[in-house]
């Protein structure tokens, strides 16, 4: 597979030169443009798609320049690399491209090989980036639509299940859903608040409040003061009047986190507060009226709570008007490694290390009980844990062994899943190899293997040979 690689310049006489010296290097893919907002739309249209963009820093005439269109691609796609082409190197260039988040510069009068080198470097550092989210495990288009949908509302993945999700929660603001209560479900540690607070941020009331309570984490008998609030003298201890949960909630939304533990007396008031509007405090008969969209979760079985008379079924037909469920991540394991690689970029000890391929297969293979809350956790012990530049399966918590999927394998089965294993790391050697040289003849020669079973390998692993050039 080729690197894919987009240069902007206003200069034809520019284009023309990257386009006849490239011409050599059979495993770079340029897209060329001379217009700046071209670029964006280019990116847009295939965020994933370019290992390097070579912007010009002045684009002459145009409305933007190199660091505008630097600027806007990167709220696209953080993680692209950008060089800009520039002949002007004082202070205040370099600054005004640092700022804007790009990788490096290319000076117009530098020679080609120095470009070329700058250009490649980007594309191993691509590789690099890459390397877990995309291409040891062959994340097709697919993963890679699903991922700009949960981007948008703020989430990490590219599991189908994630990116339904993410359209039910946009859909619902499209179509003014704002007041329409919403039902979350899913094992504890999928990111039920995490998904409550993404509806939230994507309605109307996404600047309006945003209260969250644990109704299995407060005692029953203190629920009631917490959501409704309480008069002065209401009960001992309540030497004051104060406010809940529901009034500081006024005009934004209330996330009632565990519903399924809330008590059947309590149950009755917050059903009449969603059908009425109006709350009563404790210790007052008068009604007040309330403003707020209610957003529920809970990690059990509600429909066995009814059944056992422990949950209202009317309050539960009231709650579910927009049903999410979560599924588990064992349940999504696409999600593990966009997951690691989030984790790691947010630890400062993370940064600078890299996660093996055997022992991402090894989280993968694991069934993750806590599911993101405990995945979170483990790679943040490990990051803290681990003096070395890569985590390695040793390094793994020994629980990840023992419930591995892997360890309750057939001999046949083990025989297979080594196969395929070791097919992508052949396959990720071998293509690394091929693109450091100017053809395949000169690749097998070099790595001593018979250039027909080189090509043949290529051929079946979907790469297209032409006038020995790979693509």
């Amino acid at each position: 597979m080729n690197y894919k690689i987009l240069i902007a310049d206003d200069q034809n006489s520019v284009l023309d030169n990257f386009r006849d010296k490239l011409g050599v290097h059979l495993d770079i893919e340029p897209v060329f443009t001379s217009e700046a907002s071209e670029v964006i739309r280019l990116v847009q249209k295939n965020p994933f798609d370019y290992a390097v963009l070579v912007l010009d820093y002045s684009f002459e005439g145009q409305e933007l320049n190199g660091v505008d269109v630097a600027k806007e691609v990167l709220k696209i796609n953080p993680k692209l690399l950008v060089l800009i082409c520039t002949g002007d190197m004082t202070q205040e260039v370099p600054v005004a491209c640092i700022n804007a988040g790009v990788s490096g510069f290319i000076k117009k009068d530098e020679p080609f090989d120095e470009i070329i080198k700058k250009i490649r470097a980007n594309c191993v550092k691509f590789d690099e980036l890459s390397r877990v989210v995309t291409k040891t495990q062959n994340v097709n288009q697919k993963h890679l639509d699903n991922s700009v949908w949960i981007q948008k509302i703020g989430m990490v993945g590219w599991s189908t299940p994630m990116a339904h999700i993410a359209k039910k929660i946009l859909t619902l603001s499209e179509n003014g859903g704002d007041r329409s209560t919403v039902l979350i479900r899913g094992e504890s540690g999928t990111g039920k608040e995490l998904i409550a607070k993404a509806v939230k941020d994507h309605s109307s009331r996404k600047n309006k409040p945003f209260v969250s309570i644990n109704c299995a984490a407060i005692p029953a008998e203190l629920l009631e003061s917490e959501l409704f609030g309480h008069e002065k003298g209401a009960f001992t201890g309540a030497d004051r009047k104060r406010l809940g949960k529901f009034q500081a909630a006024t005009g934004g939304t209330i996330f009632l986190d565990e519903i399924g533990e809330m008590r059947t007396d309590l149950q009755a008031k917050l059903l009449r507060v969603l059908q009425e509007k109006v709350i009563e405090p404790v210790g007052s008969n008068k009604p007040v009226p309330v403003d707020v969209r209610v957003i529920a979760a809970t990690h059990v079985d509600l429909e066995a709570k009814i059944e056992s008379k422990e949950f209202r079924e009317d309050l539960f037909y009231r709650l579910n008007h927009i049903p999410i469920n979560v599924p588990a991540l064992r349940e999504r394991t696409e999600d593990i490694s966009p997951l690691v690689t989030h984790f790691m970029e947010m630890h400062i000890a993370g940064r600078n290390k890299k996660m093996m391929y055997k022992t991402l297969q090894y989280l993968k293979a694991y069934e993750w009980s806590g599911n993101i809350r405990e995945l979170e956790n483990m790679i943040g012990r490990l990051l803290i844990s681990t003096s070395e530049e890569e985590i390695k399966p040793q390094h793994l918590d020994p629980k990840v062994f023992d419930k591995s999927k892997a360890n309750n394998l057939s001999y046949p089965q083990f025989k297979d899943l080594l196969a395929k294993e070791f097919e992508e790391r052949e396959k990720e050697f071998l293509i690394s190899k091929v693109r450091s040289f100017s053809s395949l003849r000169a690749a097998s020669k070099a790595l001593s293997i018979p250039n027909s079973s080189l090509q043949r390998k290529l051929s079946e692993w979907g790469y297209k040979l032409h006038a020995g050039a790979v693509s």
